[in-house]
């Protein structure tokens, strides 16, 4: 879920994006996922139209579960 919001929240041009995860574990996962965004992601050609970011990350096949609702 995260590397769906971090280049959402860069096309959005937001200025800051905050996470907070509920141990170390999570916390991993968010610099995880902003590695994958810096180093698959970033550059600007990938990042032109939000249907090729996403079928980007898709193809990465990541397992989508449910919320634990946190």
């Amino acid at each position: 879920m995260v590397l769906l919001q971090l280049p959402a929240a860069r096309m959005a041009a937001a200025d800051r994006l905050v996470f907070h995860g509920a141990n170390p574990a999570r916390a991993r996962l968010c610099e995880k996922a902003l590695r994958i965004l810096e180093d698959e992601l970033s550059s600007p050609s990938k990042m032109e139209r939000t249907a090729d970011v996403i079928r980007r990350i898709e193809a990465m096949r990541f397992a989508w579960g449910v919320s634990d609702g946190t």
